[in-house]
């Protein structure tokens, strides 16, 4: 009986060890993740500094935000690429817009949103609109992109954004924008829309959505909670026919704010720099 005690009192401190790792360390242990560009991205971005971040889910007392901001000024990057998701799904869309403003990027913050910045009210308008005004914003330093392109790098870039609420117009967004005449990245919150891009070709696609799952579990609980498409793209670097995509962790947390065995990071696209 002693014994049984005490192996369930080693079980549950265990336990109760993995919940405040969970909660309290992992999310706030963030990383930085190198990932190397196709060739004809590096070249085109030579002596450039790219960074792709995704996932904030910010809120007002953001645990991570100081960390966060101190890391991406330490990289410095050239260009700040978002793949969505700036909001804690129905909090205050203030906390990420205060974090926009505080974001350093010398030649251009780039960004898409994502399925979580359309929840509720319509609290994206609060990125491109003064709050209760028509007026256009003009105080982030940040381009949303909505199946909009644009280039960067002197023009020697084409980027794309794929918008999470218009999918309808993913296909005839890369039917009009690609294949490019020049090296293309495309931004996009949803990794499924690889299947869209890769017909058309793109150097590189970034996606995001998924954190890495948050958390360590087998396959099919990620099948069973996301769809077969994005359970499918869950972290790190796929193929579909030469169109080569990178699915990011992201920064914040998704429903639960624990994360295991799948920490936060922020991505240094290299080879430019």
């Amino acid at each position: 009986m002693k014994r049984r005690r005490a192996i369930a009192l080693l079980l549950t401190a265990l336990a109760l060890g993995v919940l405040v790792y969970a909660w309290q360390i992992e999310p706030r242990r963030l990383t930085i993740t190198r990932i190397a560009m196709p060739k004809p991205l590096a070249e085109a971005l030579a002596g450039e500094r790219v960074v792709y971040v995704a996932d904030l889910h910010v809120t007002p007392h953001w645990p991570i935000r100081k960390r966060f901001l101190a890391t991406l000024r330490t990289l410095d990057p050239d260009y700040l690429l978002i793949g969505g998701d700036l909001v804690w799904y129905e909090g205050n869309v203030d906390a990420s817009v205060e974090l926009l403003k505080q974001l350093p990027a010398r030649k251009g913050a780039y960004a898409v949103l994502g399925d979580a910045d359309y929840q509720g009210k319509i609290r994206n308008c609060a990125f491109c609109h003064v709050p209760g005004k028509r007026e256009l914003r003009t105080d982030l330093p940040v381009t949303f992109l909505r199946n909009e392109r644009l280039t960067i790098a002197a023009g020697a870039v084409d980027l794309v954004g794929l918008d999470a609420d218009k999918r309808q117009e993913w296909k005839p967004a890369c039917e009009k924008f690609m294949p490019a005449d020049k090296p293309s990245l495309v931004l996009t919150h949803y990794p499924e829309a690889l299947r869209v891009i890769a017909p058309r070709g793109a150097d590189l696609v970034l996606g995001a959505d998924t954190h890495g799952g948050q958390f360590i579990a087998p396959r099919f609980i990620f099948r069973w909670v996301f769809n077969s498409d994005r359970a499918r793209y869950l972290y790190g670097w796929f193929d579909d026919g030469g169109t080569r995509m990178f699915v990011t962790r992201g920064v914040g947390e998704s429903i639960l704010p624990m994360r295991l065995g799948r920490p936060p990071e922020i991505v240094l696209l290299e080879g430019g720099g």
